[in-house]
């Protein structure tokens, strides 16, 4: 009886434990971020440059850090837009990657909020027109807007 008991109790935990899985499953696939801090960019700086980033963007090129920075908290906009289904747009895999330094780079076929590094990719950081691209098979929608 107690056995039973045991595996009643642990059928009910694991039920709750899936529905919250779901839930946060399911509320998390939408979520995107669009700005982000010093931390985070240092961090994408230094996935697509590695040792190079200091060199690159740090030490040597201040102008360098503002366009990436002004790019990715004034330029960039990555939204959750399922209306766009079937509509076509650029692929993110069809800007190829800026693996110069880091050939390890890999395209993204999904996006997560967290670990999406929009510097891997070549997007165009100073177009003078708004463009669209859609990242893997998914309902996500970068947008590359123009600065006036």
């Amino acid at each position: 009886m107690a056995c039973y008991l045991l595996h009643k109790k642990h059928f009910k935990f694991l039920s709750i434990a899936f529905a919250i899985a779901i839930a946060t499953s399911s509320f998390s696939q939408n979520q995107v971020k669009n700005n982000f801090t010093n931390n985070e960019i240092k961090a994408f700086v230094i996935e697509v440059f590695q040792k190079n980033a200091n060199q690159l963007v740090y030490n040597t090129n201040p102008h360098r850090l503002n366009l990436i920075t002004t790019f990715l908290n004034k330029k960039y906009v990555v939204e959750y837009r399922p209306e766009y289904a079937g509509k076509k747009f650029e692929l993110i895999s069809d800007l190829g990657l800026n693996d110069k330094y880091n050939q390890n780079l890999i395209i993204d076929t999904y996006y997560n909020p967290y670990t999406f590094n929009p510097l891997k990719y070549k997007f165009p950081m100073s177009s003078k027109s708004k463009k669209m691209y859609r990242i893997g098979n998914t309902h996500y929608v970068i947008s590359i807007n123009a600065l006036n």
